[in-house]
């Protein structure tokens, strides 16, 4: 039994298996992009790619949803660490030669 999607164009026809692994892709690219349920048009370009590159032959969930994100412009945010303020000079930092000799 094959599955064949209302709106697409109808090339897109796949094996369930497929449509298993696009499923899963789909839920990655969502869960990537926080979007929840709600229909948007990114949402929709990411699903037009994952069954675009599917159709190409692609299976593995994991690079569906990678190669969508970046067919679609996503960058994973860049995780940024918090900045220490540097020591003033009444306060040395623990452990510096200037603590350890004052103690």
């Amino acid at each position: 039994m094959a599955g064949n999607f209302p709106g697409f164009p109808p090339q897109f026809t796949f094996d369930p298996p497929t449509i298993v692994a696009m499923e899963a892709a789909f839920d990655k690219v969502c869960a990537e992009l926080h979007c929840g349920h709600a229909l948007t048009l990114v949402k929709m370009a990411a699903a037009m790619h994952i069954m675009a590159l599917a159709d190409q032959g692609e299976r593995d969930p994991a690079r569906l949803a990678q190669q969508a994100l970046a067919a679609i412009g996503y960058r994973q945010p860049v995780e940024r660490t918090a900045v220490q303020p540097a020591p003033t000079p009444a306060q040395p930092a623990a452990g510096s030669v200037v603590s350890v000799l004052s103690d």
